[in-house]
């Protein structure tokens, strides 16, 4: 279960790592018969995740449930019009409320009766991305409430879908997605907007001076990056060009720290941040379920360790290569914990004919509408959909 990434984009279930973990696991025990059903859902966040848990749960009564989740959040503009309408000036009052047992107790019973009582939703059946309308970037901003109540959220619903499975005694893989680092800059970069005439123009000509210096002298550009960033530490794009330049210097650490500052403050946040990572890890500890973090794996396929294209296709998903891995290391995972194991499998060796025959027996047409979807997928994330003007969409907030 999961979002994009699972059902295999910019292709399909056919090259998804959820083919290559059925393919390995039959590889692995001929005897058996392995049935793997894709549940993924293009822009599908962790809300969208649990009724679709719900279903297949009554509908396919599962031996094992797969959830990699975390890329999606940001993509849909939810309504949590308290904390929108009133921040930031209520943020330590929010703070405490989400601190307080008494008042969330208050908060959840409150809940409970409005959907008894009177039926409310801020939730649309179908996705409605903001990237899906054109220009939709544009409504992009920086509001740390709103990303907090959706960090908040996201917890939620994890626990919630772990607690589903513990009631119905369903084991559980909690799956953290892999994200570009190297290889893909930040979507969105917002100035801060407390710098005077006199600290902008001096920013900016730190920018412009580091971007004249990126190919003949990059220690001058570093230098002036980050005098740069001594003046606005939020810019994201700063962070990556720092990244850039250090990565050409070969100080592998520092390029890699940068690169992970730039997508913290990305303002249009397409990629798993750190938080979300840590609240899956913590979920799956506090539930006793194996957890996978994909970063780790793409990392020891990436040179020098920082994930680039060399394992994914372009911010978040996979090459056809890269779902074979996961398939891979899945199985692996699944068979030391709930099947029968064999040491002395080489499995990589062992699924090499059967990937072979399997991407032999997909038509060639197969390849090329995933091509253009890619060229789509790229636009869609600058804000060049091809969809109704942003303007169109219902309930625009001035903050998303």
């Amino acid at each position: 279960m999961g979002g994009s990434t699972v059902q295999g984009r910019p292709y399909s279930i056919e090259t998804s790592f959820t083919s290559w973990l059925r393919l390995a696991l039959q590889t692995q025990h001929p005897e058996k018969k392995f049935e793997v059903i894709n549940c993924g859902g293009v822009s599908y966040a962790s809300y969208r995740l649990v009724p679709v848990l719900q279903e297949c749960l009554n509908q396919y009564d599962p031996d094992l449930i797969l959830i990699c989740t975390g890329n999606n959040e940001f993509l849909e503009d939810r309504s949590y019009r308290f904390t929108k309408k009133f921040a930031p000036s209520l943020d330590p009052v929010l703070r405490f409320a989400r601190s307080s047992r008494l008042i969330q107790s208050v908060i959840s019973l409150a809940n409970h009766n409005r959907s008894s009582d009177t039926p409310h939703s801020t939730l649309d059946g179908q996705v409605n991305a903001m990237l899906d309308y054109e220009r939709g970037i544009e409504r992009y901003h920086r509001n740390e409430a709103w990303q907090t109540s959706v960090k908040d959220h996201f917890r939620l619903n994890i626990h919630r879908m772990l607690r589903i499975c513990n009631d119905r005694r369903v084991p559980v893989m909690l799956v953290s997605p892999c994200f570009n680092l190297k290889d893909s800059p930040p979507f969105k970069s917002e100035a801060s907007k407390t710098l005077d005439k006199e600290a902008s123009q001096k920013w900016k000509s730190h920018l412009k001076a580091a971007s004249d210096n990126m190919r003949d002298d990059l220690d001058k550009a570093i230098a002036q990056l980050q005098k740069a960033l001594s003046i606005d530490k939020g810019y994201a794009a700063t962070w990556y060009a720092l990244g850039q330049a250090y990565l050409q210097k070969s100080h592998f650490q520092k390029a890699k720290q940068c690169f992970q500052q730039a997508l913290e403050l990305d303002v249009c946040p397409l990629r798993v941040n750190t938080a979300l990572r840590a609240t899956l890890k913590q979920a799956a500890k506090n539930w006793s379920v194996l957890f996978y973090d994909l970063q780790e794996l793409a990392a020891e396929d990436s040179t020098l360790g920082i994930v680039g294209n060399e394992f994914l296709i372009d911010h978040v998903h996979p090459t056809i290569r890269g779902h074979q891995r996961i398939g891979i290391e899945l199985a692996r995972r699944i068979q030391s914990h709930w099947l029968e194991s064999n040491p002395e499998l080489n499995l990589e060796k062992e699924v090499e004919t059967v990937f072979s025959e399997h991407l032999s027996s997909i038509p060639s047409v197969y390849y090329l509408i995933g091509m253009e979807r890619l060229k789509g997928l790229k636009a869609w994330t600058q804000g060049r959909a091809e969809g109704s003007p942003i303007e169109n969409h219902p309930d625009i907030p001035d903050g998303i």
